[in-house]
């Protein structure tokens, strides 16, 4: 069932758009919906919606490419065929974090001048130890939602987003045919010390193909399971 927001903030809303962020067997957050289907309707995120006002798009401008992704202006996003989008999580650098934090009391106080915002996409939510829910991200234990939020945004706004190709499994399926042959047929004609080295060649180049495709072209193929397969053979 859909919980809408409270009149009050609802009727004067610029736009409205779902929060819901499906986590993966392990419990970690790695995609966000970029639109679902209530009834009739399709509604996109709220962070498809506030990539699009920044764009000075609205929700009318979002034209969803079911199976394949969607177009947001010139922006064209490639998801799953469930319209996930595969969020790119930024690290911290230098010791700060990717996104800077202000207490939203400092800023009402005057403590923090509000034109520090100015022209600049403004989330609030909390992000304090002990209040509301985190989620385990790829580069956090316990992140808080508004900033899942924002890595969201960014990677809408910046097309850093990782893709899984159509022919992606196949691909996977042929890798694993692949290593299956190769400790089937090839492993046990070899001598122990040949053995070794061709399987630790093996190994180096499905680990370089699994974070060289992620880190060059933002494409995700899992092949973490036929490296694991390779070393228990």
């Amino acid at each position: 069932a859909a919980i809408p927001p409270i009149p009050a903030l609802g009727s004067v809303a610029a736009g409205i758009g779902h929060l819901n962020y499906p986590s993966d067997v392990d419990g970690g957050v790695r995609t966000e919906p970029l639109v679902l289907r209530y009834f009739d309707q399709y509604i996109p995120s709220l962070s498809v919606m506030l990539a699009a006002r920044s764009l000075n798009l609205e929700s009318k401008d979002v034209k969803v490419r079911l199976g394949e992704g969607i177009n947001l202006g010139n922006l064209k996003i490639t998801t799953d065929p469930f319209l996930q989008m595969h969020t790119y999580f930024y690290k911290d650098q230098g010791g700060k974090p990717a996104f800077p934090v202000d207490s939203f009391f400092d800023v009402y106080s005057g403590k923090i001048p509000a034109d520090k915002y100015r022209d600049k996409i403004v989330l609030i939510g909390a992000t304090a130890a002990g209040v509301g829910t985190t989620q385990v991200t790829p580069v956090s234990s316990a992140m808080a939602p508004v900033m899942i939020l924002a890595h969201s945004v960014a990677s809408i706004l910046n097309e850093h987003f990782f893709v899984a190709p159509t022919w992606g499994f196949w691909a996977e399926k042929a890798v694993f045919l692949a290593v299956s042959l190769y400790l089937i047929l090839l492993l046990p004609r070899l001598k122990a010390g040949m053995g070794a080295l061709v399987t630790a060649a093996l190994f180096i180049a499905l680990l370089a193909a699994h974070f060289g495709l992620m880190a060059g072209q933002g494409m995700w193929l899992q092949l973490m399971v036929h490296a694991v397969l390779l070393l228990a053979g």
